[in-house]
């Protein structure tokens, strides 16, 4: 590699009984070669297709990064959101606490609402989208991490349901300062 440069690596046995170890790229840690080869798992997982993501899920169904994944390619490449919103809520089955589902199925079921027409609303959705948002803002800050796009995407809701300018701000200002890198 290139001097200087600055690596994280974990170690790895090279079997359950086994007393040998090897190092390896703490980002490449325990995934598949074919992971490996593209450069990581977001990675990967950006370059398969529908099929692919079926036959992953066959080998392993409760894969929640790639259920992930697989309900983001339903909703925004194949445009099927009946399906995308199965998978996220089995996701959400799995796992109620799954972050990024709930920020991304929240956004999918506030946006339904959005778009459908008039007579066709569900104030319903409205109350769950917040609620997933929210509970994603929440369990974001409580472990102490940031996320640009959680504040942004709650700024947004308060503005546009409840019509909360100074609530939508708290949360702007919060998505500039992750942004920007501020511990504040």
């Amino acid at each position: 590699g290139e001097a200087g440069k600055w690596m994280p690596l974990s170690s790895r046995l090279e079997g359950a009984d086994a007393e040998n170890f090897r190092w390896e790229d703490f980002s490449l840690s325990g995934l598949p070669p074919e992971a490996i080869e593209a450069g990581g798992r977001k990675k990967y997982l950006r370059l398969k297709t529908e099929a692919e993501f079926r036959k992953a899920l066959r080998r392993n169904p409760d894969d929640i990064p790639t259920l992930h994944k697989y309900a983001l390619l339903l909703y925004n490449r194949k445009k099927d959101i009946v399906t995308a919103e199965q998978v996220f809520q089995r996701i959400l089955r799995l796992s109620p606490d799954y972050t990024e589902a709930l920020l991304d199925y929240g956004c999918m079921i506030w946006l339904r609402y959005k778009m459908a027409d008039k007579d066709r609303k569900n104030p319903n959705d409205l109350i769950q989208a917040e609620r997933m948002i929210r509970k994603c803002v929440t369990l974001l800050e409580t472990a102490g991490q940031k996320n640009a796009r959680a504040f942004s995407k709650l700024a947004l809701f308060t503005d546009a349901v409840h019509k909360d300018r100074q609530e939508a701000l708290e949360y702007f200002k919060k998505a500039v300062d992750c942004a920007m890198g501020s511990a504040d």
